[in-house]
């Protein structure tokens, strides 16, 4: 009987051994983090390493070779497609939301969201070889860009409100929506400084001064992250772009070089970025598709090796921009084809190509023919694997489809973003105290200007499939107390506000003077006029042609020039901008209210306006004496001068 027993023991104890040797030690969520990416990438192929360096993109809209589609035009998954495409893994997947949007656009609510990404998390996990989960990425500039996401002002509007707090709360909240749908990573913050009013993307920043943007930005790192070592799972990874020197380009278009000193470049537009690592701990970064001193930021070893890392001690992900790699080839011509961008881009210290895999694909030829060494792919793939362990993918890899449709643009959120668009609003002037209108005296009001009967969320926005125009705000305020007239006066463009339209129309000059003539005899009927002019989505974008700045001047004329003959006493127009950009100057305008607002050029100048704003008395002055000494702190030049004491 002794013997027996001590056979099953040693029977016992042998297959416990057999168990925990064929466990792999990259599977053990009690090991090390870096233990883990060392144990995983010594089972990788090359083909495998590389595959995690790209993305797909699966927008049928887009660019990509019809053979690497594992979604069909309705947004439908081939499982037996996808497995053969995804059969050595990948990095990343490219805006989950328009994959299952199909061609149509057909919106996909946030539990079918959720259910899809779990769908593919499933099949990489159970059907490649090793198991690596996928990352997910979207857009959520102010809001998470896709159905049902609650839609916050644009970043230019909430640079306006001075209140890093409610950054942060706002993208608390939008890091929430975006991870139970499965999503671990936002393309935002954009920390660009807008300087050239000709470039199309000033919306999409927090204003042109590097302590106002550096603390903006922060603030919506540590809302989309947290306050933890690293995302939980109801936060993501944030990503700083675009850099750098992006927002101040020779002719303001969006890939125009940067040719500035290295001075300027670290005192203004560096600083943003430096702020977002070392202070708000971001996760990634997104170089820009510009040149600095001739050279492609997606090749700049100077600016992604030696400043990025080497200075700055960031140790994160390395993301492109949509295309930049490629662009090498097709814009900047340093590159012959996808093999010598690749390289490039990989010596650089680029991790992902995005949004999908087209010069990483040449990644295996380059090691094999010794163009580049293997360590290169080693280090990225590190930090790609690192990023999915840090973010829990190999231990909790699905979401709860029932949460996300619970939480997503829920009853909070929407409070928050109407709490927002209000702190947003800025009151430039109100003469003879017009504001608060009194219907009792104005029982007819015009609205007047092309901004006025559309819905303009501005980029970056989706389609949430809601929104109330400033017309029909009114007409809800005014209900049966008074009538309310509309004009349109002029257009933009004659194409309808799309932001992702590549058709642009301009207005049309001749059927412009009819609007305005038309314009004129409805203010001439009111008590009251409001005009609600601007740009639109057409002609402020991120990829606005270089005749945008042309329809720009176009379609300032008219209403200004016609606003004279109105003759109307000053407390009878208001005058409603919906884009910082422009500026319409009226002779006889009462109180301008402009939705998004451009930060003041200095911090000085930001205490000077301060009373004339949300700020009064001791808590103006507090903030800008501590505003002064951090804006010191945050642009400290290399040396460790402090370069901004005066």
């Amino acid at each position: 009987m002794r013997f027996l027993l001590s056979a099953i023991v040693v029977v016992l104890f042998g297959l416990t051994a057999v168990t925990q040797q064929s466990t792999p030690l990259y599977k053990s969520p009690s090991a090390p983090i870096d233990e883990r990416v060392k144990d995983l990438m010594g089972r990788m192929t090359l083909e495998e390493k590389a595959a995690q360096l790209q993305s797909t993109w699966q927008n049928r809209t887009s660019s990509m070779p019809p053979s690497q589609f594992f979604m069909d035009a309705s947004g439908k998954l081939d499982v037996a497609k996808a497995k053969e495409i995804l059969k050595n893994g990948l990095g990343q997947l490219s805006r989950p939301s328009e994959a299952l949007a199909g061609v149509n656009h057909n919106p996909a609510p946030p539990e079918a969201m959720a259910e899809f990404t779990n769908q593919l998390q499933k099949m990489m996990l159970e059907d490649t070889h090793l198991g690596i989960p996928l990352m997910f990425h979207e857009e959520c500039l102010h809001g998470l860009a896709t159905t049902k996401g609650t839609s916050y002002p644009q970043a230019i509007a909430l640079a306006g409100t001075w209140d890093p707090a409610l950054l942060r709360e706002i993208f608390t909240a939008t890091a929430l929506e975006v991870r139970t749908r499965g999503v671990q990573e936002c393309l935002m913050p954009v920390v660009d400084l807008a300087r050239d009013p000709r470039w199309g993307r000033t919306e999409e920043t927090y204003g042109e001064d590097p302590y106002l943007v550096s603390r903006m930005g922060n603030a919506a790192v540590l809302g989309l992250q947290g306050v933890g070592p690293s995302a939980d799972a109801d936060h993501v990874y944030a990503t700083l772009k675009h850099l750098a020197v992006h927002s101040q380009p020779e002719g303001g278009t969006n890939v125009g070089p940067a040719p500035y000193a290295e001075r300027t470049i670290r005192e203004s537009f560096l600083v943003p970025f430096e702020t977002g690592i070392q202070q708000a701990h971001a996760s990634t970064i997104m170089p820009s598709y510009n040149e600095l001193d001739g050279i492609p930021n997606h090749s700049n070893v100077w600016l992604l090796r030696d400043v990025l890392r080497k200075e700055w001690g960031f140790n994160g992900l390395v993301v492109s921009d949509y295309f930049a790699i490629d662009e090498m080839i097709t814009k900047h011509h340093i590159a012959a084809d996808c093999t010598q961008a690749a390289k490039y881009a990989i010596e650089a210290g680029v991790d992902i190509e995005l949004p999908f895999g087209k010069c990483y694909a040449e990644l295996p030829a380059l090691v094999k023919s010794g163009q580049i060494p293997e360590s290169l792919v080693n280090e990225a793939v590190a930090r790609v694997l690192k990023a999915k362990f840090e973010l829990g993918l190999f231990d909790h890899p699905y979401v709860d489809p029932k949460r996300a449709q619970e939480v997503s643009n829920n009853a909070g959120h929407q409070q928050l973003a109407l709490r927002a668009a209000h702190e947003a609003i800025t009151l430039l002037k109100n003469q003879n105290n017009v504001l608060p209108l009194d219907l009792s005296k104005m029982k007819r009001i015009a609205v007047i200007g092309p901004n006025a009967a559309d819905v303009h969320l501005g980029g970056y926005s989706g389609q949430p499939g809601r929104g109330v125009s400033i017309l029909q705000g009114i007409k809800n305020k005014v209900g049966a107390k008074g009538e309310v007239l509309y004009a349109e006066g002029c257009r933009i463009t004659e194409s309808m506000p799309d932001w992702n339209a590549d058709a642009v129309v301009p207005a049309d000059p001749e059927k412009d003077q009819a609007r305005i003539v038309e314009a004129v005899a409805t203010l001439q009927k009111a008590d009251l006029g409001v005009v609600v002019v601007g740009e639109n989505e057409q002609t402020v974008r991120e990829h606005c042609p270089r005749g945008c700045v042309v329809r720009r001047l176009q379609s300032r004329g008219p209403l200004a020039d016609h606003s004279s003959p109105l003759r109307w006493p000053a407390a009878r127009l208001l005058l409603f901008e919906t884009d910082g950009q422009t500026r319409l100057h009226f002779q006889r305008y009462i109180a301008t209210v402009s939705l998004r607002f451009w930060a003041k050029l200095h911090h000085i100048q930001l205490c000077e306006h301060a009373g004339n704003s949300q700020f009064h008395g001791s808590k103006r002055d507090s903030y800008c004496e501590r505003g002064r000494h951090q804006y010191r702190q945050a642009c400290r030049g290399r040396s460790g001068a402090d370069v901004h004491s005066r």
